[in-house]
């Protein structure tokens, strides 16, 4: 847990914030050919989103009373209208990347190929 204990919903908003951008960038990478992706470039577009897709430009850390929450695309906001937001402090972008690739690993490209080819999307 370590860094994890002063987050609050940091393992929930990191999958939310993965799944967004995975379901984004395959829509728009697939456009309206979904079922005509290839396997290779549905593994590229994951292991691009998990390098590069978490940016301390977009991602950022809202505090309040001693908690910390994430706030970005696909993020929801635990605490609206409360909290001081800041960017580009901590690790944080490094892991999202890391919950991003063990996400997709959990799941598993082959299943989260079936599952886009079957729905179009991947925003469950």
């Amino acid at each position: 847990a370590g860094q994890d204990d002063e987050f609050e919903w940091f393992r929930c908003d990191a999958c939310s914030a993965t799944f967004f951008k995975v379901n984004k960038s395959l829509v728009e990478r697939s456009g309206r050919r979904a079922r005509s992706l290839a396997e290779f470039e549905f593994i590229e577009v994951l292991e691009g989103i998990c390098e590069g897709a978490f940016t301390k430009e977009e991602y950022g850390v809202k505090q309040e009373g001693g908690k910390k929450y994430l706030f970005g695309p696909g993020v929801v906001d635990h605490i609206p209208g409360k909290g001081f937001g800041q960017m580009g402090m901590g690790d944080y972008d490094k892991r999202l990347a890391a919950y991003c690739r063990m996400f997709t690993e959990e799941v598993g490209e082959e299943e989260l190929r079936r599952i886009f080819l079957r729905d179009g999307a991947l925003d469950k």
